[in-house]
C-alpha cells in the first residue's frame, strides 16, 4: 500500500511550530506535576516534623498543662475494647471504657468507673458508697487522687477508724439526668451499693435551649458512632480537631460535638434565651425522683447535694449564654430541697455553705483539687455519722 507524500492532495502537514508547541505543553505539564508532588512531599514532610517537634516537647516535659488539656479534650468514640476514653453504649448513650488509662492521671477500673480496681461482688463487711453524677463528680482536670470520692473515702476512712468503706466515683462528663438514672438501673445497682450520693445540678441546663425541646431530650442528645481512627493517634491532629481554645479551656467540647444535635441548637443567644424560658426543670426533678426510687426500693440510702459554683466566673461553656446557667442551677438546687424534703433524705447545701465565694474554681462549675478537698470535707460532716449508724446496725445483724 502507498501513501501520500507530505504536502501531496488530501493531506495535512502539521507544521514544525505546533509540533513544538504541544512538546512543550507536554513538558510543562511534566513540570507542574513535578511542582505538585514536591509541595505534597514538602506538606508531608513539615507535618511530620511538626508531629515529631510536638511529641518531643511533650517528652521533655514543656508546656505540660497545655498537652494535658489536650489530651484530656481529644475523646474519639471507637469499640468498647479500642482505643479513646468513651465508646457508645445502647442505652446509657456512651459511656467510659474499662481499663482506660493515662498513667498517673486517669484510671478507668474494670467496671467503667474511675478510680482503683474494685470487686463487682461487694465484700463482706464493707459499706459502699456510689457518687452519682457528671463532671464534677468526675473531676474532670484533676487526677484520680484529687477528685472528691477520693477525697471523701480517705476521710471517712480516718473519722470512722476502718477501711471497709468504698466511694465509687460513678461520675460521667456531660451526663445529664437521662444518664445517671440509665447508669444507676444498668451499672450501679448490681454493686449493691449501700448508699447513693447525687451531685449534679448544671447538665440538664443546655438541652432546655435546643429547638424542639421533648422530655426525652431527643432533640439534644445524639448517640455517638463507634469508631476508630489511626489520626486519633496524632498530636498534631488532636490540635487541629480540638481547637487550641477547645484544648486550653473547654476540655469536653469534643466530646460534646460527639453527643449533642448541634443542628437543633439556634445560633443566636435570643433564641436560646427564649427556648430556656419557655421550659421548666421538669424532666430533671422528674429523673431525680426516678433515681430516688429506684435506689430506695433496694434498700439505698440517698444522700442530695446542692450543685455549687463560682457566682463571679464566666460560664464555661461558651455555648450558653451567660444569663441562663446561675438561673438554671438555681431552679434546679430548689428541686433538690424539695425532693430531700418530700423524701425526708440527707441534704447538703453545699451551695449555702459558701464554696462559690472562694478562689477554688478552674471554672465557673467545675473545683480545683483543693476544692474537692474541701467539698468532701464538708459532705463527710452529713455522711460520717449515718455510714457510722448503718455499718453498727448491719454487724449487729451478722452476729
Amino acid at each position: 500500500m502507498r501513501y501520500p507524500a507530505l504536502g501531496a492532495p488530501g493531506t495535512h502537514p502539521v507544521p514544525s511550530e505546533t509540533l513544538n508547541n504541544e512538546t512543550r505543553d507536554e513538558e510543562m505539564k511534566r513540570i507542574r506535576t513535578a511542582h505538585i508532588l514536591l509541595v505534597l512531599l514538602s506538606i508531608i514532610i513539615a507535618l511530620a516534623l511538626a508531629e515529631i517537634g510536638l511529641r518531643t516537647i511533650e517528652r521533655l516535659g514543656y508546656f505540660s498543662n497545655f498537652f494535658k488539656a489536650l489530651n484530656s479534650a481529644y475523646t474519639p468514640f471507637d469499640v468498647k475494647t479500642g482505643e479513646g476514653l468513651y465508646y457508645s453504649h445502647p442505652y446509657i448513650s456512651y459511656d467510659m471504657k474499662p481499663g482506660y488509662n493515662i498513667p498517673g492521671e486517669v484510671t478507668i477500673n474494670s467496671l467503667g468507673f474511675r478510680g482503683e480496681e474494685l470487686s463487682a461482688d461487694k465484700p463482706p463487711g464493707v459499706y459502699r458508697i456510689v457518687a452519682l453524677g457528671g463532671s464534677t463528680t468526675y473531676g474532670i482536670g484533676l487526677n484520680d487522687d484529687e477528685t472528691y470520692p477520693y477525697y471523701l473515702q480517705k476521710e471517712l476512712r480516718e473519722r470512722l477508724g476502718t477501711d471497709k468503706i468504698e466511694v465509687i466515683n460513678a461520675g460521667l462528663v456531660s451526663a445529664t439526668t437521662a444518664e445517671s438514672l440509665s447508669r444507676l438501673l444498668f451499672k450501679i445497682l448490681p454493686l449493691k451499693p449501700d448508699m447513693v450520693i447525687f451531685y449534679e445540678g448544671y447538665n440538664d441546663l443546655p438541652p432546655r435551649m435546643f429547638d424542639g425541646f421533648s422530655d426525652d431530650y431527643y432533640s439534644f442528645r445524639k448517640n455517638p458512632e463507634n469508631r476508630f481512627s489511626w489520626l486519633s493517634h496524632s498530636l498534631l491532629y488532636r490540635v487541629a480537631a480540638s481547637g487550641l481554645k477547645a484544648s486550653l479551656h473547654y476540655p469536653n467540647m469534643t466530646l460534646l460535638s460527639e453527643i449533642w444535635k448541634f443542628e437543633n441548637m439556634p445560633q443566636d443567644d435570643a433564641k436560646k434565651i427564649a427556648n430556656f424560658n419557655s421550659t421548666t426543670n421538669a424532666v430533671y426533678e422528674r429523673n431525680l425522683d426516678y433515681i430516688i426510687a429506684l435506689a430506695r426500693a433496694k434498700n439505698i440510702t440517698v444522700v442530695l447535694s446542692t450543685f455549687v459554683f463560682d457566682d463571679d466566673a464566666p460560664n464555661w461553656n461558651s455555648y450558653m449564654p451567660d444569663e441562663l446557667w446561675g438561673k438554671g442551677i438555681g431552679q434546679n438546687n430548689e428541686a433538690v430541697k424539695e425532693l430531700a424534703g418530700r423524701y425526708n433524705l440527707p441534704l447538703i447545701d453545699l451551695y449555702s455553705y459558701g464554696l462559690g465565694h472562694k478562689n477554688i474554681f478552674h471554672d465557673s462549675i467545675h473545683l480545683t483539687a483543693e476544692g474537692d478537698e474541701e467539698m468532701a470535707d464538708v459532705f463527710a460532716d452529713t455522711i460520717a455519722p449515718i455510714v457510722r449508724k448503718e455499718m453498727s446496725y448491719k454487724a449487729e445483724r451478722r452476729e
